[in-house]
């Protein structure tokens, strides 16, 4: 006669814990009459108040034997409660390092927005160099009259004021006075394109030098064209910068300049004090075609004849030969 072969478990059996097969192997004394007990295959009774009472004290003994044995499920886990000081230092070291990444994205940020900046000042550069190429040297002028009045904007985009075509332009992009984007609108500038009496900017985020490039004046020295070859120092002599002046794309004094490159330049737009208070910076283009950021200190020291309240227009006259022009009108 065969031996009679072991009861085989599933295997979902074999995962329950050690605890739930005792209480499986006891559960004819827990109460659940009328089953089939799942351990011995016996129909279970009703207990007795003594078998009671002996069931839960067996179990009690092996629940107690298998926390001192280190059991996982039951062990008491300890270190996972933080006290209060714990929890304000955990609170402190965290502000420290978002305070500290914010400055770093602060800064990185303006760094972006300064080097777009620089991009559209260049950019700039390089359509005053090809319309200087196409018209026979003529620097392109701040402002004309023929037919029409026609700004350095006009000339260099090839676009009207209400973003309509003008002409085939040099490569600045500019979509009208309404819409701050394109070469001609500063990331770093927070006020945008639209009517000055709403405090907005009338044509762009850009001056050119009104003294180099000349303009329909009644002020003499303004009221001059030149060629290229007016330029006896290219690196020194700027053409275009950082405008804060809303109501003029034409820069004269160092009033009109806009340190808004580090901290911003804290003025409304058509200021009328002439420095910031504090070290922020404005980009200059100068004639060879580089940029350079300089604060107002920087400025006067570049500027020496320069004492406030007096415009300051001696470093707009440097790097070329004013007297070697014609006339406007």
């Amino acid at each position: 006669m065969n031996a009679q072969k072991p009861r085989k478990y599933p295997r979902r059996w074999l995962r329950i814990s050690r605890l739930k097969q005792y209480r499986l192997s006891t559960q004819c004394l827990e109460g659940n009459y009328g089953a089939t007990c799942q351990v011995c295959s016996t129909a279970i009774q009703m207990p007795n108040g003594k078998e009671r009472e002996e069931s839960h004290a067996r179990e009690s003994r092996f629940v107690h034997r298998m926390v001192d044995a280190g059991e996982p499920s039951l062990r008491r886990r300890r270190g996972c409660v933080f006290s209060l000081v714990e929890l304000l230092v955990t609170i402190a070291i965290i502000a420290i390092l978002s305070a500290l990444l914010f400055s770093a994205l602060g800064k990185a940020k303006g760094m972006a927005t300064g080097i777009a900046c620089i991009n559209n000042l260049k950019q700039i550069g390089l359509a005053q160099a090809a319309y200087s190429m196409d018209c026979n040297d003529w620097i392109v002028p701040a402002k004309n009259t023929s037919p029409n009045w026609i700004f350095w904007i006009n000339l260099l985009s090839g676009k009207d004021f209400d973003g309509s075509n003008f002409d085939s332009g040099y490569g600045v992009s500019y979509y009208g006075k309404n819409q701050t984007r394109g070469t001609l609108a500063c990331p770093s500038e927070a006020v945008g394109f639209g009517n000055n009496v709403d405090g907005k900017y009338s044509y762009t985020h850009y001056s050119i030098n009104g003294w180099l490039t000349g303009t329909p004046s009644g002020v003499v020295w303004l009221n001059k064209y030149r060629r290229l070859n007016a330029i006896t120092n290219a690196a020194a002599a700027i053409f275009a910068f950082d405008n804060k002046m809303g109501t003029s794309p034409i820069g004269t004094t160092i009033r009109s300049l806009a340190y808004r490159h580090g901290q911003g330049d804290p003025r409304p737009i058509d200021p009328t004090v002439s420095l910031p208070s504090n070290p922020s910076r404005a980009h200059f283009l100068h004639m060879d075609g580089h940029v350079m950021g300089l604060s107002y200190c920087d400025f006067l020291i570049l500027d020496p004849g320069y004492a406030p309240p007096v415009t300051g227009r001696n470093m707009f006259y440097v790097g070329f030969n004013a007297y070697n022009c014609v006339d406007a009108n």
